[in-house]
């Protein structure tokens, strides 16, 4: 998880390619004990999954949630509700996403994250007044549209193909102060280095959807991302756990499927 240190890794010149599994603890050792087993004992061996959203869906307790909170909840339903998921992005909501399956580690890659504009400064101290209460200092991740990261990101070529899509590399961000400042929120501001998420539409697709629909508003092809818990919390997981944070937070609205969730006025 050390994103600087896999950063020089990837920027040594004699580095031809390099990736990084997205979660770095005691709970990986499952895919390497499975990785090695299967290829000592077949042909063609197997690489790298493609996608670790392996978990559970909010699907499952989705009514049951709704029925328990609803004294205290709202909600729309929505036929494209990334469409209007990214509109209140634009309008500088702080929204939660839990849809889809749980992504496997320690990142929040879309399916269940707290997503912000990453061009207005402000939305850093309001997402940590708001749920995450983070020191200032901490950045969070810019996820970008993996077709459009060379405009403000200096990739290097070890990971060109598949520029970071699980968060576990920071790059330098490109000098041009129009481009940066469009992600600033995502950008240290101590040597202005981004913990990137490259988004394609094949891996996620539902996000690269919210993105190119903020992209249409803003044009800007990023939005910040974080975990969807509260501090000291793990990840939520489930219906009942996402709205019981947007309850107790300042989160704007929360989407569940086509779900657009939200406290009672």
């Amino acid at each position: 998880m050390n994103v600087k240190l896999n950063k020089l890794v990837a920027q040594l010149p004699e580095v031809e390619f390099v990736n990084v599994f997205p979660s770095c603890g005691d709970e990986s050792n499952i895919f390497g004990a499975a990785y090695t087993r299967y290829n000592e004992m077949n042909e063609p061996k197997v690489g790298l999954l493609s996608h670790y959203t392996l978990g559970t869906t909010p699907s499952g307790d989705l009514s049951e949630a709704l029925e328990k909170y609803k004294g205290e909840i709202e909600f729309e339903v929505h036929e494209n509700i990334n469409k209007e998921f990214a509109k209140h992005l634009a309008n500088n909501k702080i929204m939660a996403r839990c849809s889809g399956n749980m992504e496997f580690g320690a990142r929040a890659l879309g399916n269940r994250s707290i997503m912000a504009n990453p061009s207005n400064l402000r939305n850093v101290a309001r997402i940590n007044q708001a749920v995450k209460k983070r020191d200032f200092w901490i950045p969070f991740a810019p996820a970008i549209k993996m077709e459009r990261a060379s405009e403000f990101v200096e990739v290097p070529k070890s990971i060109s193909s598949h520029k970071s899509p699980y968060m576990m590399f920071a790059v330098d961000t490109h000098e041009n102060d129009d481009r940066r400042n469009d992600i600033v929120c995502g950008v240290h501001q101590s040597d202005f280095t981004a913990r990137i998420e490259g988004v394609t539409p094949d891996r996620y697709p539902d996000l690269h959807e919210i993105i190119s629909e903020f992209e249409s508003i803003t044009n800007i092809p990023v939005v910040l991302n974080t975990s969807f818990n509260l501090h000291g919390y793990p990840i939520v997981e489930n219906s009942d756990q996402a709205i019981y944070v947007l309850l107790n937070s300042k989160i704007d609205y929360l989407a569940i499927d086509n779900h657009l969730i939200r406290k009672k006025r």
